[in-house]
């Protein structure tokens, strides 16, 4: 149930987009943390009654080992899938008419012109965009509507290109926490411990 919970957390995730709310970013945030707090006493409880009581440190320290690992790793991995995807579309937007306005102005204005994954933080940064609603002020008068309007249409393709970078992180994630359900089901059902007592060693051979 915790890593079905999780998937559908993750799925509602993958669906967000830049004008979700407070609300509805929260209510995601909820359904997924609910089913990744079910999951982790019950997993660890499992793995440590699957073996004798004398094994409970190894065992224990092997689950959090595993899991350290897997955050590591998931974190580089997914991160390594958001930055590509968000880079493909940042060059897609190379040839914008603000981009091209910004890095004539030089200074900061050509900072922001820099498309980066390390750039749109800072453009969609409060600073950020107030300066390139700013930039388009500086066209002449005859031109200055169409600029804000092209300023406008930027800063929602990079809201729209980062957030579906995000969206793919979290569809794979979805697909890991399928998969795990999946595994979750798979295992063995085993009768709780009712005692925390060591197993009895069996008496020598002749006694």
């Amino acid at each position: 149930i915790g890593m079905g919970l999780m998937g559908v957390g993750l799925y509602l995730f993958s669906t967000m987009t830049p004008a979700v709310s407070h609300t509805g970013l929260i209510t995601r945030m909820a359904v997924t943390g609910l089913g990744l707090g079910m999951t982790f006493p019950v997993f660890l409880i499992a793995v440590q009654n699957a073996f004798d009581y004398t094994r409970l440190g190894t065992v224990t320290a092997s689950v959090q080992m595993f899991r350290t690992i897997g955050g590591t790793l998931g974190t580089a991995l997914f991160g390594g899938l958001m930055n590509h995807s968000l880079s493909q579309s940042l060059a897609a937007l190379a040839n914008d008419p603000v981009v091209q306005a910004l890095s004539r102005m030089g200074g900061q204005a050509a900072q922001l012109a820099k498309l980066n994954v390390n750039a749109v933080q800072t453009i969609l940064s409060p600073q950020g965009q107030l300066a390139i609603r700013a930039s388009a002020l500086t066209a002449p008068e005859a031109q200055r509507a169409a600029a804000t309007a092209g300023a406008e249409h930027f800063l929602d393709a990079i809201k729209l290109a980062f957030t579906d970078a995000v969206a793919e992180i979290f569809i794979a994630a979805m697909v890991a926490a399928v998969v795990g359900m999946v595994v979750a089901i798979a295992l063995p059902q085993l009768a709780l411990r009712t005692s925390n007592a060591p197993a009895a060693r069996p008496a020598p051979a002749g006694e």
